[in-house]
């Protein structure tokens, strides 16, 4: 059934004009907020009911009514409205991952003129310069106990601060649900700042760039997630990077920053998720993508971590990825 409705919703987004009436049987919710009428359509429903262009039933895609359904007020946001067109400085756009779009549907639409970018659907293609690289940095390569694992070194990226990885699985077993599973990735690991506090990255002899991210609330909902870039002499590059995140809902970040010595990650605020048990003001983050000096070998440059050690007991041990609120 999905392969059939993915194969649809191509047809009709090709066919279908943005500024024609939307097709029969295509549902339009005012809330902008969509599940499916079975509990297995809902990840379909949330992804491609939103990929739309503007605002009001003209701008969507394929969104049948007979799978498809307005969410209930309670249900958790997904953040998805773009007021314009999506636009890359170099001209090359991909496919959003989970979307029914393909890298070639996006090159051709956001390149037409008018351009038919969907934000949703489309992203910019390795931003990186002639004289970059792109890194994804997944955080997988490090063994962690489910108690959170400070690291140094990931693929020549540098982390400083109370840079952690922490593997979600084995965090469960332990503690419970968390924002930690929500932005996960790519299995077993997600990066997070320990203790609730700041996280670092830079890279020897060099400048660079951060793209986008995976990124999640491991407790609060409204969770406040900025980025900072410095240059050597400590001096803010730019403004500061901010976005809301949901502990219930992960949410791909397009940053695209300038380009910086290092970036700080903090996080701060929001509320409490009462589904789950533990607490604190951390974020959870996943699938990092970076512009590093092409001089930079990724490939063979270590990989450094260290388990944390414990002060008292396990369960300090566990501070640095949440607080008990027994």
């Amino acid at each position: 059934m999905k392969t059939f409705l993915i194969a649809a919703a191509a047809a009709v987004s090709t066919a279908w004009s943005g500024n024609a009436e939307p097709p029969v049987g295509n549902l339009y919710c005012p809330s902008l907020e969509y599940v499916g009428k079975t509990p297995d359509m809902t990840p379909w429903c949330k992804g491609t009911c939103s990929q739309y262009l503007g605002h009001g039933p003209k701008f969507l895609t394929f969104c049948p009514e007979a799978f498809c359904k307005c969410a209930d007020p309670l249900e958790p946001k997904n953040e998805h409205h773009c007021e314009t067109p999506r636009h890359c400085a170099n001209g090359k756009y991909e496919a959003v991952p989970g979307s029914t779009a393909s890298d070639g549907h996006c090159q051709a639409s956001c390149t037409h003129n008018p351009s038919a970018c969907w934000c949703t659907m489309c992203r910019c293609k390795n931003s990186c310069r002639d004289y970059e690289d792109l890194v994804t940095i997944k955080f997988d390569e490090i063994e962690d106990n489910g108690r959170g694992t400070r690291i140094h070194k990931i693929k020549g990226i540098t982390f400083g601060g109370q840079s952690f990885v922490l593997n979600t699985a084995k965090f469960e077993t332990i503690y419970g649900k968390s924002g930690y599973q929500i932005a996960l990735t790519s299995e077993p690991n997600v990066f997070f700042g320990g203790f609730a506090r700041s996280a670092e990255i830079s890279v020897d002899g060099g400048n660079l760039r951060i793209l986008s991210a995976q990124v999640a609330g491991a407790w609060n909902d409204n969770l406040r997630f900025t980025i900072e870039g410095f240059d050597a002499n400590n001096n803010l590059v730019g403004n500061p990077y901010s976005k809301t995140l949901s502990s219930t809902q992960k949410k791909w970040l397009d940053i695209d920053s300038q380009t910086a010595k290092k970036f700080v990650f903090s996080s701060s605020g929001g509320v409490h998720n009462n589904s789950y048990r533990y607490f604190g003001e951390h974020f959870a983050l996943d699938n990092l993508r970076v512009c590093v000096p092409k001089k930079l070998d990724v490939e063979r440059l270590e990989t450094q971590a260290e388990i944390v050690q414990k002060r008292s007991d396990e369960e300090q041990q566990g501070n640095a990825v949440g607080f008990n609120t027994d």
